[in-house]
Protein backbone atom coordinates (compact mmCIF):
# COMPACT_ATOMS: atom_id res chain seq x y z
CA UNK A 1 0.00 0.00 0.00
CA UNK A 2 2.83 2.24 0.94
CA UNK A 3 4.70 1.29 -2.17
CA UNK A 4 1.65 2.52 -4.23
CA UNK A 5 1.11 5.03 -2.43
CA UNK A 6 4.83 6.23 -3.70
CA UNK A 7 4.28 5.56 -7.12
CA UNK A 8 0.93 7.59 -7.38
CA UNK A 9 2.99 10.34 -5.88
CA UNK A 10 5.75 10.00 -7.89
CA UNK A 11 3.49 10.25 -10.89
CA UNK A 12 1.74 13.12 -10.12
CA UNK A 13 5.76 14.53 -9.27
CA UNK A 14 6.26 14.11 -12.65
CA UNK A 15 3.14 15.29 -14.45
CA UNK A 16 3.34 18.77 -12.25
CA UNK A 17 7.29 19.04 -13.29
CA UNK A 18 5.92 18.36 -16.77
CA UNK A 19 3.44 20.46 -17.10
CA UNK A 20 6.15 23.17 -15.21
CA UNK A 21 8.13 22.60 -18.41
CA UNK A 22 5.64 22.40 -20.93
CA UNK A 23 4.80 26.08 -19.56
CA UNK A 24 7.98 26.98 -19.39
CA UNK A 25 8.57 26.41 -23.01
CA UNK A 26 5.30 27.61 -24.32
CA UNK A 27 6.29 30.98 -22.10
CA UNK A 28 9.64 30.80 -23.83
CA UNK A 29 7.48 30.42 -27.19
CA UNK A 30 5.29 32.77 -26.76
CA UNK A 31 8.50 35.11 -25.78
CA UNK A 32 10.20 34.42 -29.62
CA UNK A 33 7.01 34.53 -30.99
CA UNK A 34 6.36 38.36 -29.70
CA UNK A 35 9.56 39.24 -30.41
CA UNK A 36 9.82 37.86 -33.87
CA UNK A 37 6.68 39.50 -34.66
CA UNK A 38 8.18 42.88 -34.81
CA UNK A 39 9.65 43.18 -38.16
CA UNK A 40 11.41 45.95 -39.40
CA UNK A 41 9.31 48.69 -40.71
CA UNK A 42 9.98 50.25 -44.03
CA UNK A 43 11.43 53.34 -44.20
CA UNK A 44 13.21 56.00 -46.22
CA UNK A 45 16.33 57.60 -45.10
CA UNK A 46 16.90 61.38 -46.49
CA UNK A 47 19.79 64.22 -45.88
CA UNK A 48 19.53 67.62 -47.07
CA UNK A 49 22.47 69.60 -47.49
CA UNK A 50 23.49 73.23 -48.95
CA UNK A 51 27.51 71.95 -49.22
CA UNK A 52 29.04 75.81 -49.98
CA UNK A 53 30.25 76.33 -53.38
CA UNK A 54 33.49 77.45 -51.99
CA UNK A 55 33.40 80.71 -55.04
CA UNK A 56 35.37 83.87 -54.48
CA UNK A 57 32.17 85.90 -55.25
CA UNK A 58 31.15 84.27 -51.99
CA UNK A 59 33.82 84.48 -49.19
CA UNK A 60 36.01 81.88 -50.28
CA UNK A 61 38.84 83.82 -51.88
CA UNK A 62 41.09 81.64 -54.78
CA UNK A 63 44.18 81.29 -52.44
CA UNK A 64 42.10 78.99 -50.46
CA UNK A 65 41.07 76.43 -52.85
CA UNK A 66 37.23 76.89 -52.76
CA UNK A 67 37.67 77.22 -48.73
CA UNK A 68 39.41 74.01 -48.51
CA UNK A 69 36.53 71.98 -51.27
CA UNK A 70 38.36 68.70 -51.29
CA UNK A 71 38.66 68.17 -47.64
CA UNK A 72 34.84 69.48 -47.20
CA UNK A 73 33.98 66.96 -49.91
CA UNK A 74 35.42 64.08 -48.01
CA UNK A 75 34.68 65.55 -44.59
CA UNK A 76 30.42 65.00 -46.35
CA UNK A 77 30.91 61.49 -47.12
CA UNK A 78 31.90 60.52 -43.75
CA UNK A 79 29.28 62.12 -42.28
CA UNK A 80 27.28 60.19 -44.62
CA UNK A 81 28.55 56.76 -43.87
CA UNK A 82 28.25 58.14 -39.86
CA UNK A 83 24.29 58.59 -40.66
CA UNK A 84 24.08 55.32 -42.10
CA UNK A 85 24.67 55.94 -45.87
CA UNK A 86 20.66 57.17 -46.14
CA UNK A 87 18.91 56.34 -49.44
CA UNK A 88 18.52 59.83 -50.55
CA UNK A 89 20.99 63.22 -50.78
CA UNK A 90 19.67 66.39 -51.65
CA UNK A 91 22.37 68.76 -52.34
CA UNK A 92 22.79 72.86 -53.03
CA UNK A 93 25.80 74.88 -54.43
CA UNK A 94 27.51 72.82 -56.40
CA UNK A 95 30.15 74.72 -57.18
CA UNK A 96 32.88 73.75 -59.89
CA UNK A 97 35.24 72.25 -57.58
CA UNK A 98 32.71 69.81 -56.18
CA UNK A 99 31.40 69.36 -59.60
CA UNK A 100 34.93 67.23 -60.15
CA UNK A 101 35.40 66.26 -56.64
CA UNK A 102 32.16 64.47 -55.86
CA UNK A 103 31.42 61.94 -58.47
CA UNK A 104 35.13 61.17 -58.29
CA UNK A 105 34.78 60.34 -54.10
CA UNK A 106 31.02 58.47 -55.18
CA UNK A 107 32.84 54.53 -55.89
CA UNK A 108 34.51 54.68 -52.49
CA UNK A 109 31.73 56.40 -50.33
CA UNK A 110 29.45 53.98 -48.65
CA UNK A 111 30.90 50.97 -50.29
CA UNK A 112 29.79 52.76 -53.80
CA UNK A 113 25.93 52.91 -52.87
CA UNK A 114 25.61 56.26 -54.42
CA UNK A 115 24.58 57.25 -57.90
CA UNK A 116 24.34 60.98 -59.38
CA UNK A 117 21.05 60.41 -59.80
CA UNK A 118 20.00 63.88 -61.37
CA UNK A 119 19.92 65.63 -64.59
CA UNK A 120 23.38 67.41 -64.73
CA UNK A 121 22.25 71.43 -66.61
CA UNK A 122 25.88 72.21 -66.57
CA UNK A 123 25.47 75.92 -64.80
CA UNK A 124 28.40 77.32 -62.84
CA UNK A 125 26.23 75.71 -59.53
CA UNK A 126 23.96 73.47 -59.56
CA UNK A 127 21.89 71.50 -57.30
CA UNK A 128 22.26 67.28 -57.23
CA UNK A 129 20.42 64.17 -56.12
CA UNK A 130 22.42 61.57 -54.88
CA UNK A 131 20.90 58.15 -54.40
CA UNK A 132 21.08 54.52 -53.73
CA UNK A 133 17.76 53.57 -54.91
CA UNK A 134 16.60 52.52 -58.20
CA UNK A 135 15.91 55.77 -60.37
CA UNK A 136 12.86 55.45 -62.02
CA UNK A 137 12.71 59.04 -63.67
CA UNK A 138 14.02 62.76 -64.03
CA UNK A 139 14.35 66.28 -64.91
CA UNK A 140 15.14 69.13 -64.13
CA UNK A 141 13.48 72.39 -64.10
CA UNK A 142 14.73 76.11 -65.03
CA UNK A 143 13.48 78.63 -61.82
CA UNK A 144 14.13 81.95 -61.45
CA UNK A 145 17.78 83.52 -60.76
CA UNK A 146 20.85 82.65 -61.64
CA UNK A 147 21.99 78.77 -61.71
CA UNK A 148 18.54 78.34 -60.18
CA UNK A 149 17.27 74.63 -60.55
CA UNK A 150 14.56 72.26 -58.95
CA UNK A 151 16.28 68.74 -60.01
CA UNK A 152 13.17 66.24 -59.69
CA UNK A 153 14.24 62.13 -59.29
CA UNK A 154 11.24 59.54 -59.28
CA UNK A 155 12.74 56.33 -57.17
CA UNK A 156 11.62 53.01 -56.80
CA UNK A 157 11.85 52.63 -52.59
CA UNK A 158 10.77 49.88 -49.55
CA UNK A 159 7.82 52.66 -49.73
CA UNK A 160 6.58 52.37 -53.13
CA UNK A 161 7.76 55.26 -55.81
CA UNK A 162 9.08 58.07 -54.46
CA UNK A 163 8.96 61.59 -56.18
CA UNK A 164 11.95 63.89 -55.06
CA UNK A 165 12.63 67.19 -55.59
CA UNK A 166 15.98 69.72 -54.30
CA UNK A 167 16.53 73.36 -54.69
CA UNK A 168 17.86 76.12 -53.43
CA UNK A 169 16.08 79.26 -53.39
CA UNK A 170 17.17 82.97 -54.16
CA UNK A 171 18.31 85.26 -51.63
CA UNK A 172 20.49 88.05 -50.71
CA UNK A 173 22.28 90.42 -53.15
CA UNK A 174 21.02 87.60 -55.61
CA UNK A 175 17.24 88.35 -55.17
CA UNK A 176 16.49 90.39 -58.07
CA UNK A 177 13.49 92.41 -59.82
CA UNK A 178 11.68 89.36 -61.73
CA UNK A 179 12.61 90.07 -65.77
CA UNK A 180 10.93 88.03 -68.11
CA UNK A 181 15.04 86.89 -68.59
CA UNK A 182 15.40 86.12 -64.80
CA UNK A 183 12.19 84.77 -63.81
CA UNK A 184 10.44 81.55 -66.32
CA UNK A 185 7.38 81.68 -63.98
CA UNK A 186 6.46 85.53 -65.76
CA UNK A 187 6.10 83.78 -69.03
CA UNK A 188 4.41 80.60 -67.43
CA UNK A 189 1.88 82.96 -65.82
CA UNK A 190 2.81 82.04 -62.36
CA UNK A 191 4.21 85.28 -61.09
CA UNK A 192 3.84 89.08 -61.58
CA UNK A 193 6.46 91.24 -62.95
CA UNK A 194 6.33 92.84 -59.61
CA UNK A 195 7.68 90.39 -57.81
CA UNK A 196 11.11 89.48 -56.59
CA UNK A 197 13.19 86.05 -58.20
CA UNK A 198 12.55 85.07 -54.06
CA UNK A 199 9.05 85.35 -54.05
CA UNK A 200 8.95 84.01 -58.34
CA UNK A 201 10.90 80.45 -56.47
CA UNK A 202 8.23 78.67 -54.62
CA UNK A 203 5.50 79.29 -57.36
CA UNK A 204 7.54 77.59 -59.80
CA UNK A 205 8.65 74.98 -57.71
CA UNK A 206 5.11 73.85 -56.57
CA UNK A 207 4.23 74.13 -60.06
CA UNK A 208 6.79 71.90 -61.40
CA UNK A 209 6.24 69.43 -58.61
CA UNK A 210 2.02 69.47 -59.75
CA UNK A 211 3.49 68.72 -62.88
CA UNK A 212 5.31 66.08 -61.98
CA UNK A 213 4.61 64.03 -58.73
CA UNK A 214 2.39 61.65 -59.00
CA UNK A 215 -0.70 62.22 -55.83
CA UNK A 216 -0.77 58.48 -54.89
CA UNK A 217 2.92 59.01 -54.21
CA UNK A 218 5.63 59.80 -51.17
CA UNK A 219 6.24 63.29 -51.86
CA UNK A 220 9.39 64.85 -50.75
CA UNK A 221 11.08 68.49 -50.97
CA UNK A 222 13.98 69.54 -49.62
CA UNK A 223 16.71 72.51 -49.77
CA UNK A 224 18.15 75.67 -48.80
CA UNK A 225 14.80 77.80 -49.28
CA UNK A 226 16.33 80.89 -47.87
CA UNK A 227 13.56 81.70 -45.32
CA UNK A 228 12.19 80.65 -42.27
CA UNK A 229 9.22 78.20 -41.62
CA UNK A 230 6.47 81.03 -41.12
CA UNK A 231 7.49 83.09 -44.25
CA UNK A 232 5.66 82.69 -47.23
CA UNK A 233 7.68 81.56 -49.48
CA UNK A 234 7.71 78.28 -47.27
CA UNK A 235 3.77 78.42 -46.41
CA UNK A 236 3.20 78.38 -49.69
CA UNK A 237 4.39 75.45 -50.37
CA UNK A 238 3.15 74.37 -46.75
CA UNK A 239 -0.02 75.06 -47.85
CA UNK A 240 -0.23 72.70 -50.37
CA UNK A 241 0.34 69.78 -47.97
CA UNK A 242 3.43 69.45 -46.91
CA UNK A 243 4.77 68.71 -43.68
CA UNK A 244 7.82 70.20 -41.96
CA UNK A 245 9.22 66.76 -40.85
CA UNK A 246 11.88 68.64 -38.36
CA UNK A 247 8.64 70.12 -36.61
CA UNK A 248 7.14 66.95 -36.87
CA UNK A 249 9.57 64.68 -35.05
CA UNK A 250 9.71 67.23 -32.09
CA UNK A 251 12.85 69.55 -32.52
CA UNK A 252 13.11 72.74 -30.95
CA UNK A 253 13.18 75.54 -32.90
CA UNK A 254 16.20 77.17 -33.94
CA UNK A 255 17.81 79.74 -31.28
CA UNK A 256 19.93 82.26 -32.27
CA UNK A 257 21.34 83.33 -29.45
CA UNK A 258 22.85 80.06 -28.73
CA UNK A 259 23.19 79.00 -32.77
CA UNK A 260 20.93 75.43 -31.19
CA UNK A 261 18.77 73.66 -33.62
CA UNK A 262 19.93 76.64 -37.02
CA UNK A 263 20.78 75.74 -39.69
CA UNK A 264 22.17 78.53 -41.28
CA UNK A 265 24.73 81.98 -40.69
CA UNK A 266 27.91 80.10 -40.14
CA UNK A 267 30.65 83.21 -40.50
CA UNK A 268 34.04 84.39 -39.51
CA UNK A 269 36.50 86.57 -39.69
CA UNK A 270 39.22 85.16 -41.56
CA UNK A 271 39.68 83.75 -45.22
CA UNK A 272 37.30 80.62 -44.89
CA UNK A 273 34.13 82.40 -43.24
CA UNK A 274 33.95 80.69 -39.92
CA UNK A 275 34.49 77.23 -41.08
CA UNK A 276 37.86 77.22 -39.03
CA UNK A 277 35.87 78.46 -36.30
CA UNK A 278 34.53 75.33 -34.07
CA UNK A 279 32.29 77.63 -32.50
CA UNK A 280 28.78 77.65 -34.56
CA UNK A 281 27.58 81.31 -35.31
CA UNK A 282 24.12 79.96 -37.00
CA UNK A 283 21.26 81.83 -36.22
CA UNK A 284 17.90 80.70 -38.71
CA UNK A 285 16.30 77.51 -39.52
CA UNK A 286 15.94 77.95 -43.46
CA UNK A 287 17.27 74.67 -44.48
CA UNK A 288 14.28 71.79 -45.16
CA UNK A 289 12.95 68.21 -45.31
CA UNK A 290 9.17 68.67 -46.55
CA UNK A 291 6.84 65.72 -47.03
CA UNK A 292 3.60 65.42 -48.48
CA UNK A 293 1.98 61.96 -47.93
CA UNK A 294 -0.47 60.35 -49.87
CA UNK A 295 -4.28 59.56 -48.70
CA UNK A 296 -3.03 55.40 -47.78
CA UNK A 297 0.46 56.77 -46.09
CA UNK A 298 0.07 58.15 -42.55
CA UNK A 299 3.56 59.87 -42.00
CA UNK A 300 5.81 58.46 -39.64
CA UNK A 301 9.35 60.18 -38.61
CA UNK A 302 11.57 58.97 -36.27
CA UNK A 303 12.61 61.15 -33.52
CA UNK A 304 15.84 63.23 -33.27
CA UNK A 305 17.16 60.31 -31.08
CA UNK A 306 18.22 57.40 -33.68
CA UNK A 307 16.08 54.44 -31.64
CA UNK A 308 15.85 51.65 -34.42
CA UNK A 309 19.71 51.96 -34.64
CA UNK A 310 20.07 52.60 -38.77
CA UNK A 311 22.23 55.90 -37.92
CA UNK A 312 19.26 58.29 -39.71
CA UNK A 313 17.12 59.67 -37.11
CA UNK A 314 15.39 63.34 -37.98
CA UNK A 315 17.34 66.41 -37.06
CA UNK A 316 20.53 68.40 -37.66
CA UNK A 317 22.79 66.62 -40.25
CA UNK A 318 26.37 68.22 -39.65
CA UNK A 319 25.26 69.59 -37.01
CA UNK A 320 28.69 69.08 -34.82
CA UNK A 321 32.11 70.52 -35.47
CA UNK A 322 35.43 67.98 -36.46
CA UNK A 323 37.38 67.25 -33.29
CA UNK A 324 39.64 67.29 -34.93
CA UNK A 325 39.57 69.34 -37.49
CA UNK A 326 40.24 68.55 -41.35
CA UNK A 327 43.44 70.52 -42.34
CA UNK A 328 42.05 73.52 -39.84
CA UNK A 329 38.66 73.43 -41.47
CA UNK A 330 35.83 72.34 -38.32
CA UNK A 331 32.76 72.59 -40.63
CA UNK A 332 32.50 71.23 -43.81
CA UNK A 333 30.07 74.13 -44.94
CA UNK A 334 28.43 77.56 -43.31
CA UNK A 335 25.05 75.75 -43.41
CA UNK A 336 23.91 72.40 -41.25
CA UNK A 337 22.16 69.81 -42.84
CA UNK A 338 18.62 68.32 -42.06
CA UNK A 339 18.48 64.26 -41.98
CA UNK A 340 14.95 62.24 -41.71
CA UNK A 341 13.87 58.62 -41.20
CA UNK A 342 10.38 58.39 -43.24
CA UNK A 343 7.49 55.81 -42.85
CA UNK A 344 4.15 55.45 -43.20
CA UNK A 345 2.26 54.10 -40.00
Amino acid sequence: MRRRRWIVASVLVLALVAVGCSSDDDDSAADDDREGSHEPVADVTVVDFNVLHGLPIGNCPEETAGCNAAARVDMMFDLLEEAGCPDIVGLQEIGPAQIELIPAALPDACDGAYELVSERPNLPVEQWVLSSLPVLDAQTETISGVTRTVPWVRLDSPLGPIDFYTTHFVAGIDNLPCTADLCPGITAGLCDPEMDTGECNPLETVDFIDRTADPNTLTILTGDLNAEIDEPRITTITDEGFVDVWTLAGNEACDPETAENCTSGQSGEGPFDGLDIADSTRDERIDFVLVRAPDDCELSVEGPDDTDGDGTSTGMFAGEPFDPPVEGIFWPSDHTGVQADLSCA
